[in-house]
C-alpha cells in the first residue's frame, strides 16, 4: 500500500533555488488530480544527483536528498516501485502570482498544507524570531538586489525608492521586516530607520559581475544552510499585515502560505511577462487585469514615482546595448556593472 502510493518527483535542471524547487513540488501535486483521481498520494521530492547551493557542506558529489532537512516527507524503502515519477521538464516553473485569481491560489494553499510540511527546527526558528520582533502590525519588504539585475524580465527600481516608499506610506506599521539578498540593503535601511527595520540573520552578497545570485553561490565555501535562511524569511513574509514585493518565488511562496495577505507588487505595472523588453513605458499605470487588481494598491503608489520609472527606463537602455536574444539575462562588462551599482545604491 505505501509503495502504491508513492509518487517521485525529481525536478530538472541543477543550481535552482529552493523555491523554484518548491514551486515545482506545489504545482506537480496539484496537477496530479488529472492523472490520479482519488489524489491519495504521497508525494517524494528526490533532489539527489542535483546541484545545489543547500546540499550538505560534506557531501561534494551531491548524492544525498537536502529536501528532508526542511520538509518531513516518506522515505522510500529500498527498491521501491512508484505509481507514478514524474521527471520535470519545468526548468524553473514559477507561478505568476498576478495570473491567478485568489480562488486559485486557495487550491494551491490546500495543497501545500496536506502535502509540505515544515520540519520542527524550521517552525521553532520562525516561532522565535516572530515573538520576539514582530510588532501587531508589520509590512514585509522582499526587495531582490543581486543577479535580477542581469534578467530582462526583472524590473529593480532603486534603493532609493524603498526609502521614499517607507517614509512616505509605511512608519505607521510597527515594524518594516526586510527580507534581501542584497548585503547593503539592510544595513542602509536600518542607518535610516532604525528600529523600525527587522531582519532576519542571513548570509547576503552583493551585486557582481559574475551574475550569481545567493543560491548559486558554492556551498562548498561556506559552511551556511542558505536554503534554510530563505525559507525562513519566507515563511515570516508570510505573517506580515502587508507584503511589498516584486516577482520572485521567495514572496510568491509567501502569499501561497497565506493567500489571504494583502499584496502590493510594485514592479507590476512595467512587467510584460515572456517579453524580453519589459520596460515599455506605455505600460505604466496600465493595470487593467481582472486579477492584477488584487496585488497592486494604488494607494502606496508614492508621490515622485514617475521619477523612478523614468530613472529605470534610462538604466534599462544604457545597459541594453548589447542583447543576448537567445538568453534572458543582458551581456555585462565592468562598466555595466559599475551602472548598475551606481543605479541601485546611488539614485
Amino acid at each position: 500500500m505505501f509503495q502504491n502510493n508513492l509518487v517521485r518527483i525529481a525536478p530538472s535542471g541543477h543550481q535552482r533555488a529552493l523555491h523554484s524547487l518548491i514551486l515545482q513540488y506545489i504545482h506537480f501535486c496539484y496537477d496530479l488530480k488529472n492523472h490520479i483521481p482519488d489524489n491519495d498520494i504521497m508525494p517524494y521530492m528526490d533532489l539527489s544527483n542535483k546541484i545545489t547551493g543547500f546540499h550538505p557542506i560534506n557531501d561534494l558529489s551531491y548524492k544525498s536528498n537536502p529536501w528532508g532537512k526542511y520538509f518531513n516527507q516518506p522515505v522510500p524503502p529500498p527498491n521501491s516501485v512508484f505509481r507514478m515519477e514524474h521527471i520535470s521538464n519545468e526548468y524553473d516553473f514559477s507561478v505568476l502570482i498576478y495570473y491567478l485569481h485568489p480562488n486559485i491560489l486557495q487550491e494551491y494553499n490546500k495543497i501545500l498544507n496536506k502535502y509540505l510540511h515544515f520540519r520542527d527546527h524550521i517552525i521553532n526558528k520562525v516561532d522565535d524570531f516572530y515573538n520576539q520582533y514582530f510588532g501587531s502590525n508589520v509590512v514585509g519588504i522582499h526587495i531582490r538586489g543581486t543577479d535580477s539585475f542581469f534578467d530582462k524580465g526583472r524590473p529593480n527600481l532603486p534603493l532609493s525608492y524603498y526609502e521614499t516608499l517607507i517614509s512616505e506610506k509605511l512608519l505607521s506599521f510597527d515594524n518594516i521586516f526586510i527580507a534581501t539578498d542584497n548585503i547593503k540593503v539592510v544595513d542602509r535601511l536600518k542607518d535610516k530607520f532604525g528600529n523600525k527595520i527587522i531582519s532576519y540573520n542571513s548570509f547576503r552578497i552583493d551585486i557582481n559581475l559574475d551574475n550569481i545570485a545567493l543560491h548559486e553561490t558554492f556551498h562548498n565555501s561556506y559552511n551556511i544552510d542558505l536554503g534554510e535562511e530563505v525559507l525562513i524569511e519566507s515563511i515570516l513574509l508570510s505573517k506580515c499585515n502587508l507584503l511589498i514585493r516584486q516577482q520572485s518565488n521567495v514572496s510568491t511562496f509567501s502569499i501561497l502560505i497565506n493567500p489571504n495577505i494583502k499584496i502590493h507588487q510594485f514592479d507590476l505595472p512595467l512587467w510584460q511577462p515572456f517579453n524580453y523588453h519589459v520596460c515599455n513605458p506605455d505600460n505604466y499605470n496600465s493595470v487593467k487585469s481582472n486579477t492584477n487588481k488584487y496585488y497592486y494598491d494604488e494607494s502606496l503608489q508614492v508621490s515622485n514615482i514617475q521619477y523612478y520609472i523614468n530613472a529605470y527606463l534610462d538604466f534599462h537602455k544604457s545597459i541594453s546595448s548589447e542583447v543576448n536574444h537567445d538568453s534572458r539575462t543582458y551581456i555585462y562588462n565592468q562598466d555595466k556593472l559599475k551602472l548598475t551599482q551606481e543605479y541601485f545604491y546611488n539614485l
